[in-house]
């Protein structure tokens, strides 16, 4: 029987100069299992040995470094059941392997860890884990690979693994956190702040932000922070934060299993857990790069969202506050304005933000983009730093209502991106690139993009693959086009577009171009992709003409909200010219002069 052996990725712990010995964590195997499972399981040992290793003695292998030895040895990584584990780990030049095999009996799962050393092809220790449940398996898998190097290299328990005080853990952790930022920090003054931060709802603060840093799509992911804060609010006597700590940090990779837990919580009316099923429904999961088969369901989120609104957690009314203008459930613009100011008003933060971009759009009240500053600034001095963007944006962007200052908008960005917000590190990775208000600086762009795409910010991974394409690493670009595109990022499926359309670095494809256009225009309601749609069914190129679904896109562009001008002089020349409609001179008339009108001049010569 062959077995394929996948490594798991992992982070060397220290210069390969330094360390003596080198350690492998092979991908575990078991029949009847998802691969998700086992990588799961497997990360659980790798997170094991970076964290009970000396990093003076061991370096932990990453991935990458062991299929380069194997391809320059002309080596592949399958082999044959038996002695395989131990061939391998010489191949790559481990001194170490850490191997798991799992077993299914009716309804008990038996993992058995084995540490080898490969030079000898001796079992230094083994540990077998018994479980019914999957999510305890995770969790027992990392606590017995602890146990398992510990015992077969003779290595002490680290201090750090012993101490279980929550402050100590969580400033390491923020400072960790603050290490890629230019300014000193006061990290202590900042755990505190978590500890001592109100919120009128149900769940207490360090609760609060250990899931908004693990699960909410606007936050940088620091998974290591956000588990010790939920650790300090289990130890603060919140039993919810217990049980998620249990069940469900370590699936942090998968919302089925997230979901199953969260549901009976809800129904049990813990309002927390409301919230955050509202999040894996109405957010984009698959923005956020984890699998899940639970569809994107905005009505049933909005159910979440009202129930735990209903339990008293301010949160999930909120939420409800927050949704963006093409959100399928439409609030009563005046009552959202209403209850953002009335929740701003009891202090609470979020709300404020809201409250600010309704005022600064004039949604439902009258426009006043300088009382939406002070807003912004006042929300931002007290704490809430998805604020302090909100206050670069409106000096960054042009159509804000106040004078650019984009000087004044880089040290408002950097002050959010600190704190973690997603929003922040994206414009400093664009103020980098682009050299506004700061020094162009394309490295360090490229580190705050690879950064926060690695946080699953779509905007990022497009911004990264832009510089890749610029560098003329076509193949590279495509692939962050790629996966910004998947994971709900308008433009960069608009980018794909192009790329097979007409570029150097890519195959012309207009049948995938197509593809591309229409998920942008039709899931994402871009109205330039619609536009570009309409034109590829007009031509015939690669697909079957179709100048009625070309007068379709064509419409589409014109008629958004947003409306892409070129499409309303597509539309013209389509009523001109009969083609998909009647012919009706005075309709093409009409779409020229709303081309023409804003701005796009070749409407103006059909005048």
């Amino acid at each position: 029987m062959r077995f394929f052996w996948l490594f798991v990725l992992l982070f060397i712990a220290s210069p390969p100069a330094l360390a003596g010995k080198f350690l492998a964590v092979l991908e575990f195997r078991g029949s009847g299992l998802q691969m998700q499972v086992l990588q799961k399981l497997s990360d659980q040992s790798r997170d094991a040995a970076l964290h009970t290793l000396p990093k003076d003695q061991y370096a932990v292998m990453t991935r990458e470094n062991m299929m380069m030895v194997i391809n320059d040895m002309g080596k592949d990584s399958s082999c044959m059941e038996g002695g395989c584990e131990v061939e391998i780990g010489r191949n790559i030049g481990a001194d170490f392997i850490i191997t798991g095999d799992i077993l299914q009996l009716g309804d008990l799962y038996m993992l058995t860890l084995k540490l080898y050393e490969t030079g000898s092809g001796r079992l230094l220790e083994m540990n077998e884990i018994r479980s019914k449940e999957i999510i305890e398996l995770i969790d027992l898998t990392k606590k017995n690979s602890t146990t398992l190097l510990q015992k077969g290299l003779n290595i002490a328990e680290p201090t750090s693994q012993t101490s279980k005080n929550a402050s100590r853990n969580l400033t390491a952790l923020k400072k960790k956190q603050q290490s890629d930022i230019d300014d000193d920090v006061d990290v202590d003054a900042l755990v505190q702040k978590y500890k001592k931060k109100s919120t009128e709802g149900m769940a207490p603060a360090s609760f609060v932000e250990g899931a908004d840093i693990l699960f909410y799509q606007d936050r940088m992911e620091n998974d290591e922070l956000g588990t010790a804060l939920v650790q300090d609010a289990c130890k603060s006597g919140y039993a919810f934060a217990c049980a998620f700590e249990q069940r469900v940090i370590n699936a942090a990779d998968d919302f089925d299993i997230i979901g199953s837990f969260l549901e009976p919580q809800c129904e049990q009316n813990e309002a927390y857990a409301c919230i955050m099923l509202g999040w894996l429904y109405t957010q984009n999961t698959n923005a956020l790069g984890w699998p899940s088969s639970t569809a994107q369901d905005p009505y049933l989120g909005d159910e979440q969202f009202v129930r735990a609104c209903a339990l008293g957690e301010i949160r999930g009314c909120i939420e409800r506050l927050r949704y963006p203008d093409d959100f399928p459930i439409k609030l009563d613009a005046k009552e959202r304005v209403k209850q953002a100011k009335k929740l701003c008003g009891k202090q609470q933060h979020m709300a404020c933000d809201v409250y600010g971009w309704l005022i600064q759009g004039g949604k439902g009240v009258k426009k006043n983009p300088r009382k939406a500053m002070q807003i912004f600034k006042k929300s931002c001095d007290t704490g809430y730093h998805s604020s302090c963007t909100s206050v670069g944006q409106m000096y960054g962007w042009n159509d804000s209502g106040i004078k650019v200052d984009l000087r004044k908008a880089v040290s408002y960005y950097k002050k959010g991106c600190k704190e973690g917000e997603r929003a922040g590190c994206d414009e400093m990775a664009d103020a980098y690139n682009q050299g506004l208000g700061i020094r162009k600086d394309t490295q360090k762009a490229k580190k705050w993009y690879k950064k926060s795409c690695e946080s699953f910010s779509m905007r990022s991974c497009w911004g990264l693959g832009q510089q890749k394409w610029t560098e003329k690493k076509y193949k590279t670009a495509i692939s962050y086009f790629q996966k910004s595109c998947s994971g709900g990022y308008s433009w960069s499926c608009q980018t794909l577009g192009n790329v097979y359309f007409d570029s150097e670095g890519a195959r012309k494809n207009h049948k995938k171009a197509l593809t591309y256009y229409r998920k942008s225009c039709d899931k994402f309601d871009l109205s330039e992709s619609c536009n570009s749609a309409g034109i590829i069914y007009h031509q015939g190129s690669g697909v079957t003409q179709n100048f009625t679904q070309a007068v379709h896109y064509f419409r589409s562009a014109c008629e958004h909200t947003s409306p892409y001008m070129a499409g309303c002089s597509n539309l013209g020349i389509m009523f001109e010219e009969g083609l998909g409609v009647r012919k009706n001179p005075a309709k093409a008339k009409k779409y020229y002069q709303k081309a023409c009108k804003g701005g796009y001049e070749a409407a103006c010569d059909q005048l």
